[in-house]
């Protein structure tokens, strides 16, 4: 049978060492299963030199190249989804027969080396020719180092035709190595920190793809400083210049203390390796190696694998908790290239502000017109020429605009001795800046003195009550504190970020349990510092971990929608956010929250369980059930006052009196007057009234001097506009003026 062959030319390399070759040589016509490519474009990715250098024993001669993209040209017979004329990407082989390929796992196909770096098709036939001499091909089943490739179906990538080839081609292993790893081996999310050793093409890609997902940190690091120009342009947040620096997990963790939950090492090198996992995060942090295990000169074996990982995973200090390691097979796919590949061709269509951002730094092409970000549109001036501009600065006086708003208020009493706890004295607190206290049985509590948390020790794992920014990543070290078990799961109290909007510190692993309508929310206004919870739950839910059970319940909106009921029955400790901070006057505005009745009616709902210890959310207190009876008791008087005041100020005749008190001219300061009386009669009632035990408010909770205008305003207005009025309401025709409620 005469053997069909088309006529191209490759660069061929004969011996070690050797240069490459331009030699006419030919190529058989397609198999059924096989592609004829036209090469427009291919990479040179750091395997060709290492088969060049012989340092992987591929036969030679041969003709390398393994990132290629070119027009397809001729398909065989029992190719589908090619025809004449399409763009495509080449990528690496696989025989699409073994486990691995049958469950959608090429990269770690049983017959990798064969299909790759054999240099032949896997029967052990060569379709690449030259005439007098032997001639090895199928390189990566491509060998792209020619006007033509003779590909397999598996292995060719259709993509858009508007997208530049040239571009393209090191889709097919070194960008989709570094960003399938980032984006598939790690399955990175919103919020983690990455580490990327050696900024090549591979490394690049990774910091790329850091940037897709939205990582909080991308620290990228070489010894190269137009690379790491180069990785800053296309995402990173650091830059480190390994020259600059005789401790590289030093350097590393002074981006991000607690360390990184993702690192890349690219380099090849030990050393590299070691500050990898020295500056990985406890007790999850994650090392991804790209290298070869044998041969690769300088590059990192499997002892020294051994050995920078044994060294450090002692007692007290998990930091690792995977290791992905490159050993030659493309990292970038748990599936067909087609789909890596087409990935980033989205990616890239998606994301063009990496783009922009890297034309911009370097000076080229129009600028685009630039768009306001929410804080730039805020501090915007909304005022005329005329209007003398507002300057903030950042001398220790200065306070504000007190000379039209509030003014600076350092006269108010002292609060009671006994809300200072000990720990605030302590050489710890002082250094640290945060406190952690077992409650009972495992159920440990964690303040900043500001903001509270609270986390629960299983068998098998911790439950982590929010993540606040204020708190940070203090509250892993104070997990780390009491156990070296890792957070398996997150508990949303609710949506706000000033209590979840650290949720990063926790890792990309973790369990997140939230109501149902903090997911909407979440979906609605997207924060990677918030993810998305996995699990939501409309009424109840009750939570089982390593024999701990937590039973959360929607008992309605009151602090904002979505708030829930913590309750853990067997430590006697109830979890409820932003109702009541016990010892406290609690925050301003009833704790700004948005419906002050059902936020009223929580209250009610608390003392409904039966615990010993509770956690608000806020100030230096965790609180026993007399405590917070004490807090619904205040809150009680300032409703008690605030409908009286409405009934006193808003009838008609003493309406007209305080809006007309000012003169003309000053409609508006007649109205703040006349909600002011209203506040100003709910405070006195408040302040002056004495309690239940003999006591002024003032000298049982902190902060009421200085809150309870606040609340005493919130209240009041939510009496006025939303509490229903007399039968006598409302102005009857032709009163005036009628004795109506306002």
């Amino acid at each position: 049978m005469t053997r069909v062959s088309h006529s191209a030319r490759a660069a061929v390399l004969e011996e070690k060492d050797g240069p490459f070759v331009w030699q006419d040589i030919e190529i058989d016509d397609p198999r059924p299963d096989e592609v004829l490519v036209r090469m427009v474009a291919t990479g040179i990715c750091a395997t060709d030199a290492h088969v060049r250098r012989q340092q992987m024993p591929v036969p030679l001669p041969v003709v390398l190249g393994h990132e290629g993209a070119g027009v397809v040209e001729r398909v065989g017979s029992a190719v589908t989804g090619l025809e004449p004329g399409d763009h495509v990407v080449l990528s690496y082989h696989s025989c699409g027969r073994c486990p691995s390929c049958v469950s959608a796992h090429p990269a770690y196909c049983d017959l990798a080396w064969e299909a790759n770096f054999a240099a032949a098709r896997l029967d052990g036939t060569q379709g690449l020719h030259r005439t007098g001499a032997e001639l090895h091909g199928h390189f990566f089943g491509q060998s792209s180092f020619a006007t033509h490739a003779l590909t397999h179906q598996r292995n060719t990538v259709k993509i858009p035709p508007d997208i530049p080839l040239e571009l393209a081609a090191p889709l097919g292993c070194g960008l989709q190595t570094g960003a399938g790893t980032v984006l598939q081996a790690f399955s990175a999310s919103p919020g983690v920190s990455i580490g990327v050793i050696g900024v090549g093409a591979v490394g690049l890609a990774a910091v790329m793809a850091g940037n897709v997902v939205g990582a909080r940190a991308v620290v990228a690091v070489d010894v190269d400083a137009a690379r790491l120009d180069l990785a800053r342009d296309l995402g990173a947040t650091h830059v480190i210049d390994v020259r600059d620096t005789t401790d590289l997990s030093m350097a590393l963790r002074g981006v991000t203390p607690r360390g990184l939950d993702i690192v890349l090492e690219t380099s090849g090198r030990a050393e590299n390796l070691t500050a990898a996992v020295d500056s990985l995060a406890p007790p999850r942090g994650r090392v991804g190696i790209v290298t070869f295990e044998q041969g690769a000169g300088g590059g990192v074996t499997s002892p020294q694998l051994a050995r920078a990982f044994g060294a450090r995973d002692r007692p007290g200090r998990r930091r690792l908790a995977a290791v992905a390691h490159h050993t030659g097979r493309p990292l970038a796919g748990r599936t067909l290239p087609r789909r890596p590949a087409r990935h980033l061709l989205r990616l890239r269509r998606h994301q063009p502000g990496v783009r922009r951002r890297r034309s911009r730094a370097r000076g080229q092409g129009r600028a685009p017109v630039p768009l306001l970000t929410p804080s730039e549109r805020t501090s915007q001036p909304m005022c005329d020429k005329t209007q003398r501009p507002i300057v903030a600065t950042d001398e220790p006086g200065f306070f504000g605009i007190d000379n039209y708003g509030f003014p600076v208020n350092r006269d108010d009493p002292l609060d009671p001795p006994e809300y200072y706890p000990p720990y605030l004295d302590t050489e710890r607190f002082r250094t640290y800046r945060y406190h952690v206290e077992e409650l009972r049985d495992g159920f440990y509590w964690v303040t900043s003195a500001g903001y509270d948390a609270a986390f629960v020790v299983t068998a098998d794992g911790v439950i982590a009550i929010d993540a606040p920014p204020t708190i940070g990543e203090n509250m892993v070290a104070a997990i780390e504190s009491v156990t070296d078990k890792p957070v398996t799961h997150l508990i949303y109290s609710h949506w706000h970020t000033d209590h979840i909007g650290a949720t990063p510190v926790y890792g990309p692993d973790v369990e997140i349990i939230a109501h149902e309508i903090t997911k909407e929310l979440l979906e609605r206004f997207p924060d990677p510092n918030r993810p998305l919870p996995t699990v939501t739950f409309r009424d109840t839910y009750t939570l089982t971990v390593g024999g701990v059970t937590l039973e959360l319940a929607y008992r309605g909106e009151n602090h904002c929608p979505g708030n829930i009921f913590i309750h853990a029955p067997a430590q006697r400790v109830l979890t409820v956010i932003d109702i009541v901070s016990p010892g406290s006057a609690t925050f301003m505005h009833c704790d700004a929250s948005q419906n002050i009745w059902a936020w009223y009616e929580a209250h009610a709902q608390i003392l409904e369980y039966d615990f010993d210890y509770f956690v608000g959310g806020h100030h230096m207190h965790y609180g026993t059930y007399e405590q917070v009876k004490t807090c619904v008791e205040y809150f009680a008087d300032i409703h008690e006052g605030a409908m009286a005041a409405v009934e006193r100020f808003s009838r008609s005749d003493r309406l007209d009196e305080i809006l007309t008190a000012t003169g003309p001219g000053r409609v508006w300061v007649g109205t703040e007057n006349a909600i002011n009386s209203m506040v100003n009669y709910t405070v006195k009632h408040v302040l002056e009234k004495r309690t239940s035990d003999g006591r002024l408010w003032s000298d049982r909770l902190a902060g009421v001097i200085s809150q309870t205008k606040y609340h005493a305003y919130t209240v009041v207005e939510a009496i006025r506009l939303e509490r229903p009025r007399p039968q006598s309401g409302y102005r009857l025709r032709g009163e005036n003026p009628p004795p109506f409620i306002a």
